[in-house]
Protein backbone atom coordinates (compact mmCIF):
# COMPACT_ATOMS: atom_id res chain seq x y z
CA UNK A 1 0.00 0.00 0.00
CA UNK A 2 1.55 3.46 -1.22
CA UNK A 3 2.18 6.08 1.12
CA UNK A 4 1.09 9.91 1.19
CA UNK A 5 4.43 10.53 0.10
CA UNK A 6 4.58 8.15 -2.45
CA UNK A 7 1.15 9.19 -3.85
CA UNK A 8 2.73 12.85 -3.90
CA UNK A 9 5.30 11.58 -6.04
CA UNK A 10 8.40 11.16 -3.67
CA UNK A 11 10.08 7.99 -4.24
CA UNK A 12 10.28 5.12 -2.01
CA UNK A 13 14.19 5.91 -1.99
CA UNK A 14 13.82 9.36 -0.38
CA UNK A 15 11.45 8.55 1.52
CA UNK A 16 13.74 5.98 3.16
CA UNK A 17 16.31 8.04 3.38
CA UNK A 18 13.95 11.13 5.37
CA UNK A 19 12.99 8.54 7.73
CA UNK A 20 16.13 7.61 8.11
CA UNK A 21 17.25 11.12 9.08
CA UNK A 22 14.41 11.76 11.26
CA UNK A 23 14.98 8.80 13.34
CA UNK A 24 18.69 9.50 13.39
CA UNK A 25 17.66 13.36 14.94
CA UNK A 26 15.64 11.73 17.53
CA UNK A 27 17.76 8.96 18.14
CA UNK A 28 20.90 12.18 18.71
CA UNK A 29 18.62 13.88 20.29
CA UNK A 30 17.66 11.50 22.74
CA UNK A 31 21.21 10.88 23.78
CA UNK A 32 21.78 14.89 24.32
CA UNK A 33 18.97 14.93 26.17
CA UNK A 34 19.48 11.60 28.40
CA UNK A 35 16.12 10.13 27.56
CA UNK A 36 15.66 6.52 28.47
CA UNK A 37 15.34 4.06 25.50
CA UNK A 38 11.76 3.79 25.81
CA UNK A 39 11.69 7.45 25.41
CA UNK A 40 13.74 7.46 22.57
CA UNK A 41 11.50 4.31 20.58
CA UNK A 42 8.20 5.85 21.20
CA UNK A 43 9.20 8.91 19.66
CA UNK A 44 10.59 7.12 16.55
CA UNK A 45 7.64 5.06 16.58
CA UNK A 46 5.52 8.33 16.50
CA UNK A 47 7.38 9.25 13.53
CA UNK A 48 7.23 7.05 11.58
CA UNK A 49 3.02 6.20 11.95
CA UNK A 50 3.13 10.00 11.46
CA UNK A 51 4.81 9.85 8.21
CA UNK A 52 2.26 6.89 7.39
CA UNK A 53 -0.84 9.44 7.35
CA UNK A 54 0.96 12.48 6.01
CA UNK A 55 3.45 13.37 3.39
CA UNK A 56 6.88 14.28 3.32
CA UNK A 57 5.90 17.35 0.79
CA UNK A 58 3.62 18.76 3.04
CA UNK A 59 5.84 18.23 6.92
CA UNK A 60 9.72 18.66 7.02
CA UNK A 61 11.41 16.03 9.44
CA UNK A 62 13.17 18.41 11.81
CA UNK A 63 9.57 19.80 13.36
CA UNK A 64 8.09 16.11 13.46
CA UNK A 65 10.79 14.70 14.85
CA UNK A 66 11.42 17.68 17.58
CA UNK A 67 7.39 17.24 17.77
CA UNK A 68 7.36 13.18 18.38
CA UNK A 69 10.48 13.39 20.76
CA UNK A 70 8.53 16.01 23.18
CA UNK A 71 5.30 14.30 22.88
CA UNK A 72 7.27 10.81 24.05
CA UNK A 73 8.45 12.83 26.73
CA UNK A 74 5.44 13.94 27.61
CA UNK A 75 4.25 10.08 27.45
CA UNK A 76 7.07 8.32 28.87
CA UNK A 77 6.50 10.74 31.93
CA UNK A 78 10.35 12.41 31.08
CA UNK A 79 11.42 15.25 32.69
CA UNK A 80 14.85 16.05 31.10
CA UNK A 81 17.82 16.97 32.83
CA UNK A 82 16.14 19.96 34.39
CA UNK A 83 13.62 18.52 36.30
CA UNK A 84 9.82 18.16 35.87
CA UNK A 85 9.12 21.89 34.68
CA UNK A 86 7.24 21.17 31.33
CA UNK A 87 8.27 24.52 30.09
CA UNK A 88 11.64 23.78 30.87
CA UNK A 89 11.48 20.84 28.76
CA UNK A 90 9.89 22.40 25.87
CA UNK A 91 12.87 24.80 25.63
CA UNK A 92 15.45 21.72 25.93
CA UNK A 93 14.17 20.10 23.38
CA UNK A 94 14.30 23.00 21.03
CA UNK A 95 17.85 23.93 22.11
CA UNK A 96 18.86 20.23 21.47
CA UNK A 97 17.43 20.31 17.81
CA UNK A 98 18.40 23.91 17.07
CA UNK A 99 22.44 22.45 18.02
CA UNK A 100 22.21 19.49 16.18
CA UNK A 101 20.75 21.67 13.16
CA UNK A 102 24.00 23.93 13.68
CA UNK A 103 26.06 21.09 14.25
CA UNK A 104 24.69 18.62 10.99
CA UNK A 105 25.06 22.40 9.07
CA UNK A 106 28.74 22.78 9.51
CA UNK A 107 29.35 19.11 9.21
CA UNK A 108 28.06 19.35 5.37
CA UNK A 109 29.53 22.37 4.84
CA UNK A 110 32.66 20.89 5.81
CA UNK A 111 32.00 18.20 3.64
CA UNK A 112 31.69 20.69 0.69
CA UNK A 113 34.20 22.42 0.95
CA UNK A 114 36.69 19.49 1.38
CA UNK A 115 38.14 19.76 4.39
Amino acid sequence: RPTPSGRDGISVLVERQHRLHGTSLIVDASVLLRLTPSASCTACAFFHRFFHRRSLRDFDVWSVAAGCTLLSTKLEEETGSGGPAPRRLLREVAAVYGHLFRRRRLRIGRRASGS
